[in-house]
């Protein structure tokens, strides 16, 4: 099964407002929703074959001492049949292509902070060697480096800027370490193919990594794991709290407004009050492009209180519109009728015959 996988990281987005010198600060999560969207991507070629591989393998690393980190996935290849070797990237004796030949089956690359290959290995040498029927799996991070986002660009793949990562404020795993990067993924926005991604199960995908945007023109990538998009239904959430007598109590309040923003205001709505928190649930818009949820909120007496939480909200796949839209009925019904008439009339007019005038 040839492919690249990608992850990728991001904190420029959830923001939290708080200041020493102000008497009021916030705390805000937002809904379910990732950055854009990340994705595991299939790479031009087939799958890496993980059910009964062999071949001889090249593992290209950063450092040796991933071979120990991930020492559970290498050895359950090495089981599978796989002959791997192990070499870090910039090693100058790197080769993988020798009299026309290929050296290696398959091209495994945990090394995204690579700037530059060892040896004769580049670009244009990768992408021989998968045009050549050679598979290729590629992992990427928020540190990605030049060679693998230039790998993308070849393959379809748009990497986000680096030291970014995804983030999710409301479904983040219980071991994360506060930036909210560990996102617990929903298994109903997994790829719908079973010989990719395994069987279905109700089991959540825990992901950590940068995102990607994958060419729709491309019929070899495919976007494994997307965030989720227009029309969904999402929640806002943010915690309020004002100093009083030297203390932060719950902040009470009935006219906190929230904006959904791209260059105008699409939503505007009250927050309501729910426990400790001010939250909201409504209807994305069915347009797609960079938004914001606003928080400006001024009420005298108190300190001006100003919240912005960047998102991206994209488009549906082609895939998952409706196949038969009901208010489209009618339109469905005239064009079968006309279809229908025009028979009627071929008919009777190819059959009918004129009557003979008499003398």
């Amino acid at each position: 099964m040839a492919s690249s996988t990608a992850v990728r990281e991001s904190d420029r987005f959830g923001s939290t407002f708080m200041s020493q010198k102000q008497p009021v600060r916030t705390m805000e999560r937002w809904f379910r929703y990732f950055d854009r969207k990340f994705l595991l991507f299939l790479s031009l070629a087939s799958l890496l074959h993980c059910a009964s591989g062999d071949g001889k393998t090249l593992v290209l690393l950063d450092n040796l001492n991933i071979k120990d980190t991930h020492s559970i996935f290498f050895r359950s290849l090495a089981d599978r049949g796989f002959d791997l070797t192990f070499k870090t990237a910039d090693d100058p004796s790197l080769s993988l292509i020798k009299y026309g030949q290929f050296l290696y089956d398959h091209l495994i690359l945990f090394s995204p902070s690579v700037e530059d290959f060892g040896g004769n290995i580049n670009l244009e040498t990768i992408t021989s060697f998968i045009d050549g029927g050679g598979n290729v799996l590629v992992a990427a991070s928020s540190d990605i480096g030049d060679p693998l986002r230039e790998l993308g660009s070849e393959c379809g793949i748009e990497f986000d800027e680096e030291k970014t990562a995804v983030i999710d404020h409301h479904n983040y795993d219980l071991s994360d370490p506060g930036e909210h990067t560990l996102i617990v993924a929903d298994p109903e926005n997994l790829l719908k193919a079973p010989t990719i991604v395994g069987k279905p199960t109700n089991k959540p995908v825990l992901f950590k990594g940068v995102g990607m945007v994958a060419d729709p023109d491309n019929p070899l990538v495919l976007d494994i794991l997307t965030a989720y998009t227009v029309t969904d239904l999402v929640e806002y959430s943010i915690v309020i709290e004002m100093l009083s007598e030297g203390r932060w109590i719950p902040f009470d309040g009935n006219d906190i407004q929230l904006e959904f923003v791209r260059i105008d205001p699409f939503v505007r709505t009250y927050l309501k009050k729910n426990g400790g928190k001010y939250s909201i649930q409504f209807k994305l818009p069915d347009v797609y492009g960079v938004f914001q949820f606003k928080v400006d909120y001024n009420r005298l007496g108190y300190t001006h209180l100003y919240s912005s939480t960047q998102v991206s909200v994209r488009p549906l796949q082609h895939t998952q519109y409706e196949r038969f839209i009901p208010s489209a009925f009618p339109y469905y019904a005239s064009a079968f009728s006309m279809m229908g008439g025009l028979f009627v009339f071929s008919v009777v007019f190819l059959h009918m015959k004129e009557k003979e005038k008499s003398d």
